[in-house]
């Protein structure tokens, strides 16, 4: 394993392996059910009391030795089947996670049952477009999201499954046949200008069109993925956008700010981003 100094971060480095990611994430999991290791990382890497440490250690444990399990059981299972292995992986780190967070004083009064329903008698269940499940105001995963955002979930959500598949890249061209959506690419190139104290940022925006690539006619509005960004004056498909140097926005992080809103993929052989929004 190689590991590189964060100058940001002095206790923190950047590890690489030749495993893939997945693999490096069981690995991580693996060791997450030694309770000497469990021990170490709340004592050394978090300041944890010995007392409460011995507390929290058997039980953050166990939940990762039993997500290890359904891991690598998804793994070995048949297509059709794995989801159902994987989802009670991924709920039990989530419980680890609730369970070291700031309200772990009700976690065994959530995590006894999931928080999430799916009816699959109804009507809407009959299609992908139109299912849906139901996350409960109580639960394991409404622990989890007031963990994570501290808001709490005061009533019940209905989740449109529809919704949720259309932000799964590697199923975007499934969707958008089933869906009937017409798929919309864009070529997206990029500039940075740094003057003045601020950067400079110019967008020129290609569309797909006919089997070529044509300047994009239309107004930055539909572009969900280009926050921010005006019309440059008299000039068709480019967009520019200044921010203060100081905010610490470039290039890279604006992209991955843009990720929520378009499927960006890198094109090495254009040298220029392909997007297609969401």
């Amino acid at each position: 394993m190689d590991e590189i100094q964060v100058k940001q971060y002095e206790k923190k480095l950047y590890a690489s392996t030749p495993l893939s990611r997945f693999d490096d994430a069981l690995d991580m999991i693996s060791l997450l059910t030694v309770p000497e290791v469990v021990t170490k990382i709340l004592r050394e890497s978090h300041g944890v009391p010995a007392q409460r440490s011995k507390e929290i250690v058997k039980r953050i444990s166990q939940h990762a030795n039993t997500a290890n399990l359904y891991s690598r059981l998804c793994l070995s299972s048949e297509p059709e089947i794995s989801f159902l292995p994987g989802y009670y992986a991924i709920l039990n780190l989530l419980k680890i996670v609730s369970f070291c967070g700031p309200y772990r004083t009700q976690f065994d009064n959530h995590s006894r049952w999931h928080g999430a329903t799916h009816n699959f008698r109804d009507k809407r269940s009959r299609s992908l477009l139109t299912d849906e499940i139901r996350v409960r105001k109580g639960g394991a995963l409404a622990l989890y999201y007031k963990t994570l955002t501290d808001v709490e979930i005061v009533k019940d959500h209905k989740i449109s499954l529809e919704r949720v598949y259309r932000d799964i890249s590697c199923i975007s061209a499934e969707y958008t046949y089933i869906a009937g959506i017409e798929d919309k690419l864009m070529r997206v190139k990029f500039a940075a200008d740094k003057s003045g104290g601020v950067l400079n940022i110019e967008a020129t925006v290609e569309e797909a069109r006919n089997n070529d690539w044509i300047p994009y006619q239309d107004t930055v509005r539909p572009l969900s993925f280009l926050s921010g960004f005006k019309k440059k004056a008299r000039e068709t498909g480019i967009f520019t956008k200044t921010v203060d140097i100081t905010v610490g926005e470039t290039i890279e992080s604006m992209v991955q700010d843009s990720l929520k809103f378009a499927f960006m993929r890198w094109d090495t052989n254009q040298d220029c981003w392909i997007v297609r929004q969401k």
